[in-house]
């Protein structure tokens, strides 16, 4: 919560969106936004333009997913591996470099 002291302004993105409401009620300068970063439909409905990412200064990702099964006998399914690269790879890589270039994608 230190990020919260002064002028910061903090955006959240999380599936869980009780948990932001109840963030967004309790400090002033804290946006939410509810997606599941590791779901290519919610992806691409994302209201990008709602999130005015000129505003924020640095990026803390704390979104991660890791799919189970053996990748060499084929028990680690495609889907499973395409949406942890999405997650942990691509999911981060976008929110950069909206933020870095401070505009909607």
């Amino acid at each position: 919560m230190e990020l919260l002291v002064g002028n910061n302004e903090l955006l959240v993105i999380t599936r869980a969106s009780e948990r932001l409401r109840r963030l967004e009620l309790s400090c002033r300068n804290v946006d939410t936004f509810a997606c599941d970063l590791s779901d290519s439909d919610q992806l691409s409905d994302m209201d990008w333009e709602e999130l005015r990412f000129g505003k924020y200064h640095v990026l803390i990702n704390n979104a991660a997913g890791q799919a189970t099964g053996d990748f060499l006998d084929g028990s680690l399914g495609s889907d499973s591996l395409l949406r942890e690269i999405t997650l942990n790879l691509a999911v981060p890589c976008l929110l950069a470099r909206l933020l870095a270039s401070g505009r909607d994608p």
